[in-house]
């Protein structure tokens, strides 16, 4: 017989929203992060105080997205192990005392600590696994979710390729696993005179041909084996068969920076490289680019890939995550070879196209935005958490 699990009775749960807290480190900018604040500033639009995001450590660039009633930071010293137990127990009061119904973890620190304080009580526990690259993950690492997936009501997966890799590597269930890919947004519209200071600002000449990207520098964005292909692609390509400036923006920051570029000026292309750093809103940095790139060792589901799509830019990506199944033949741009010495003749190639690029990239935006639409994603989450309410077991 089913053990019936302990139920929370102060409210009628099952005719009203159910209140949602995300559980995050910290809402550094990135994707994952990005969604999550999407997520609870779409929920409290329609549900006011429906939605809570709670951040692990500090609260981080985009909490100022966020109202500051919906964000609260526990500081816990993650060092410690197995885990703060102090942490744990402040955020479960926290969470009893909102009255949450669904805890809602995102990587894999949070989930511990997801968990644990929802170990046994009334709430429920989503843990959201947005990674696709396992070599950067340890055995220890893996054995730890896999143990923390059994205190966990429901697993999703961003992507096709990151489910496979939860039951290849995290020996998890297959019926276990529920997908539910990344959405996005149209792109925003940005004024003619914004754009143009931009360029002014990175010193980027009107007829330059744009190269970048939107990332994190760290080792996992690989663009440490990029730019020798783009010093290549300058020294052989662009120098005989472009007239114009070839330029490569790179919009972020992380502890890869310096590192890039140092690389950078050995390879004598850092008066060609454009580090922007961190920006508030990168989306406008997209207007500038010609071609997008990608050149990850690993993705899940890449919303920075998304967004680029849906600015209508054609992509180079590596083939990664999901991302064969966004890019396709002529729709969106082009998948990179696995050997890193046939991405400069791949490119070339690709280039030549340049009359078909702006085609190309429309293709791919049409195929975005009616494939992983923002609406869908939120919608098939409302739609997980509503199940989850109905579910009065184990």
């Amino acid at each position: 017989m089913k053990k019936r699990k302990l139920v929370d009775t102060s409210r009628q749960k099952f005719n009203c929203v159910p209140r949602i807290a995300h559980l995050v480190t910290t809402l550094g900018n990135g994707g994952m992060e990005n969604l999550v604040v999407e997520w609870t500033r779409l929920r409290n639009q329609f549900a006011k105080d429906s939605t809570f995001i709670y951040c692990l450590d500090k609260p981080g660039e985009l909490a100022v997205k966020v109202e500051d009633k919906c964000i609260h930071a526990f500081k816990a010293d993650r060092q410690i192990f197995p885990w703060d137990r102090n942490a744990v127990a402040e955020l479960r009061r926290e969470l009893i005392s909102k009255k949450i119904d669904i805890i809602h973890s995102h990587n894999l620190s949070a989930m511990q600590y997801g968990a644990f304080a929802s170990l046994r009580t009334y709430l429920k526990h989503v843990y959201t696994e947005h990674g696709g690259y396992t070599a950067m993950r340890t055995f220890k690492n893996r054995l730890r979710l896999s143990l923390l997936s059994l205190f966990t009501n429901r697993i999703v997966a961003v992507s096709t390729d990151t489910a496979s890799n939860l039951r290849k590597f995290y020996w998890i269930l297959p019926k276990r696993i529920q997908i539910i890919t990344n959405g996005v947004r149209k792109h925003p519209l940005f004024s003619f005179e914004e754009i143009e200071r931009l360029k002014e600002k990175f010193c980027i000449s009107k007829d330059a041909f744009v190269i970048g990207s939107v990332s994190n520098l760290t080792k996992r964005k690989a663009w440490d084996r990029f730019l020798p292909v783009f010093r290549d692609l300058t020294l052989h390509f662009f120098s005989r068969s472009y007239p114009r400036d070839f330029i490569l923006i790179l919009v972020g920051d992380g502890p890869e920076k310096k590192n890039l570029e140092n690389l950078a000026l050995n390879l004598g292309i850092s008066e060609k490289v454009r580090f922007v750093g961190y920006q508030s809103e990168p989306r406008i940095f997209l207007n500038l680019m010609d071609v997008f790139v990608l050149a990850s060792y690993g993705e899940g589901l890449s919303i920075a890939l998304m967004e680029a799509m849906a600015a209508g830019l054609p992509a180079i990506v590596t083939d990664v995550g999901d991302n064969s199944d966004l890019i396709t033949i002529s729709v969106g741009g082009i998948v990179l070879p696995k050997s890193v010495a046939d991405w400069m003749p791949t490119i070339k190639d690709f280039l030549l196209y340049s009359d078909r690029l702006k085609e190309i990239g429309k293709f791919g935006k049409d195929h975005v935005l009616s494939s992983r639409s923002f609406e869908i994603n939120a919608q098939n989450y409302e739609n997980l958490y509503k199940s989850l309410m109905l579910d009065n077991y184990y």
